[in-house]
């Protein structure tokens, strides 16, 4: 329930993050999925390296907690330790490994 608890919050530093930084309000839907995945696109040129795990964090806790919102899923880790958001047993989304192969 930890685990749980904390990818809320990493979701929820997100969305204070980028309302602080470009002054736009992120929400747990579809459309803010969409805009920070071309943020993300346009950001990834100059992500400082030390900072990519926590960047990593974030962004996958988001889709995550999106999918929780709108499906009623919950967070589960896999077999092979990582963390997602959950729907239905077996099927899982990989939140922390996708934005982690971008770099």
């Amino acid at each position: 329930m930890f685990m749980s608890a904390e990818l809320k919050a990493l979701a929820n530093k997100l969305i204070s993050n980028v309302s602080e930084m470009v002054g736009v309000h992120l929400q747990f839907d579809e459309e803010s999925v969409k805009w920070l995945d071309g943020y993300i696109e346009r950001i990834h040129p100059n992500v400082d390296e030390s900072s990519i795990e926590g960047v990593s964090n974030s962004v996958g806790a988001f889709p995550g907690e999106c999918i929780i919102a709108n499906y009623g899923g919950i967070w589960a880790q896999s077999e092979e330790g990582d963390w997602g958001a959950s729907i239905i047993a077996p099927a899982s989304m990989p939140s922390f490994s996708h934005p982690l192969r971008m770099y």
